[in-house]
């Protein structure tokens, strides 16, 4: 995010400014197009703030580290119990996985929303990898899948 300064700084360093830029990139650095829900992981995902003062602007940005001591697969499953024990907490309910998988008008089912977030962000180097993970034994409440598990 790219902050223009519009005034001198006062005492405590604050001044008025106007947002010039707000883009995302990836871990190469190459800005990437708006993909659906990413900024909403920021509120997840723990992340760094840097800025740097370009003497007319300050550029402020939020840098999601690599995990440390955990793959990134465990990163991605906590990624989604974040995701779903916020919602829950909004709503002032416990959390339901059923409901979310149930939920046909829920972000993560909209002609099939999470998977095309994925696709996106692999394509654009936001994601290293998807891997779909299916039970040797499905649960009850879910119904049988058309394909076949291998």
């Amino acid at each position: 995010m790219r902050i223009v300064k519009e005034s001198e700084p006062d005492a405590d360093g604050g001044f008025v400014g106007q947002i010039q830029d707000v883009h995302f990139e990836n871990g190469s650095g190459k800005r990437i197009p708006n993909i659906p829900h990413l900024s909403s992981l920021f509120l997840f995902w723990d992340n760094d703030v840097e800025q740097f003062d370009e003497g007319d602007a300050i550029v402020q940005s939020f840098v999601v580290p690599e995990p440390e001591g955990a793959s990134n697969i465990e990163s991605g499953s906590t990624t989604f119990g974040s995701i779903l024990r916020a919602s829950a907490a909004l709503r002032k309910r416990r959390p339901n996985l059923q409901a979310v998988i149930h939920n046909l008008s829920h972000w993560v089912h909209e002609s099939e929303g999470f998977q095309l977030f994925l696709r996106e962000a692999k394509k654009h180097g936001v994601v290293d990898s998807v891997i779909h993970r299916r039970p040797l034994t499905a649960p009850q409440f879910l119904k049988p899948s058309k394909r076949r598990s291998r």
